[in-house]
């Protein structure tokens, strides 16, 4: 029994009384057994196409359950004052993925920039940048230097993922009583600076995070 050109069942059809000399049931109502076999294979075919129905409304829901949990990891407002503006616009281009940005305040009125995004899409992404996130945070809290924070979170990144998975990032902090910008590119597409009609690229750093044990 072939649906759309994929056979879905067989059936294998025998007289039970072999040596009489007649013409067999089969052949006399064959006709109708092919038509209750093709109503029952259907039938079959529908209860399948309608259990993958239910399971894709279920992995859906879970995806958009992941990705309004994924949007709490982004900054709810963001810095509009004299010393500083900032603008984000985040389209994604799955349910949920390893993108993220932030804007973290410091002490001293300092200001921590982040643009990441992790190897890959998908739950696993979305799980290891929420993991990535709360580590960044922790470790800005802490005072360390943008150095010492990429080699915490290179070492955090690769005991969860072996290497299998990496991080590319641009990390920054801003000062704007001094105005100046530290930062580290680790891999990341890199920002630019425009300063009095010059165009800078912020490209200077290390590999991509959780590449290697050691960075």
């Amino acid at each position: 029994v072939f649906h759309k050109g994929k056979p879905l069942a067989y059936m294998i059809l025998a007289d039970i009384e072999g040596e009489k000399i007649e013409i067999s049931p089969i052949i006399k109502h064959l006709r109708f057994i092919q038509t209750l076999i093709n109503i029952i294979v259907v039938a079959l075919e529908n209860k399948r196409l309608n259990k993958e129905q239910i399971k894709q409304i279920a992995i859906k829901k879970e995806l958009e359950l992941a990705q309004s949990m994924q949007s709490l990891l982004f900054p709810r407002t963001l810095p509009n004052t004299k010393e500083l503006s900032v603008k984000a616009l985040y389209m994604p281009h799955s349910e949920v993925g390893g993108d993220y940005y932030d804007v973290i305040p410091l002490k001293e009125g300092k200001v921590a920039l982040c643009m990441a995004d992790v190897s890959g899409k998908g739950m696993s992404a979305a799980l290891l940048m929420a993991n990535f996130q709360a580590s960044l945070h922790s470790l800005l809290h802490r005072g360390l230097n943008l150095e010492n924070i990429v080699r915490e979170i290179n070492a955090a990144v690769f005991k969860v993922t072996g290497g299998d998975r990496f991080v590319t990032l641009f990390l920054a902090k801003y000062d704007p009583a001094e105005r100046s910008l530290h930062f580290i590119n680790a891999g990341h597409p890199p920002p630019l600076v425009v300063s009095d009609g010059e165009i800078i690229k912020l490209e200077n750093g290390c590999t991509p995070v959780g590449w290697m044990p050691d960075i």
